[in-house]
C-alpha cells in the first residue's frame, strides 16, 4: 500500500508535533493509520485533525501553517488531551470542522 498522496505529507515542525496537509479527509486518516502502524507498539500518538482551509506563513523559523483547517486540529488536538485527562484515556484522534465546512 502506498501513502496517500497529500499537498504536503507529515512533517516535524515545532517541539514533538507533527504536521500535515491532505486534499482529502479519508487521505489523512489513511496517514494516521499508517504512522501508528509503523510506530513500536509502546508509541501512541495524539492526533488532531482539522478541516479547513491552512495557509502558509513564512517566519524566521520556516514556514508556519496558519487559517480555519489549522486553528480546528489545535481545538481537535486539545479535545483528545482533555478527554484524556478525563474519561476516554485511551482516545488519540477527533476532528474538528471550520465553521462553514460542515456538509449538511
Amino acid at each position: 500500500m502506498r501513502p496517500p498522496a497529500g499537498a504536503a505529507g507529515a512533517r516535524p515542525t515545532v517541539g514533538d508535533e507533527l504536521q500535515g496537509v491532505y486534499p482529502r479527509l479519508n487521505d489523512a486518516l489513511i496517514a494516521l493509520l499508517l504512522l501508528q502502524l509503523a510506530l513500536p507498539d509502546d508509541i501512541e500518538l495524539r492526533f488532531g485533525i482539522g478541516i479547513g482551509d491552512v495557509r502558509h506563513v513564512p517566519s524566521a523559523h520556516g514556514e508556519l501553517s496558519d487559517g480555519p483547517g489549522w486553528w480546528s486540529a489545535r481545538e481537535a488536538i486539545d479535545v483528545v488531551h482533555a478527554r484524556q485527562q478525563r474519561a476516554v484515556p485511551h482516545m488519540r484522534t477527533w476532528i474538528v470542522a471550520a465553521p462553514g465546512r460542515m456538509r449538511s
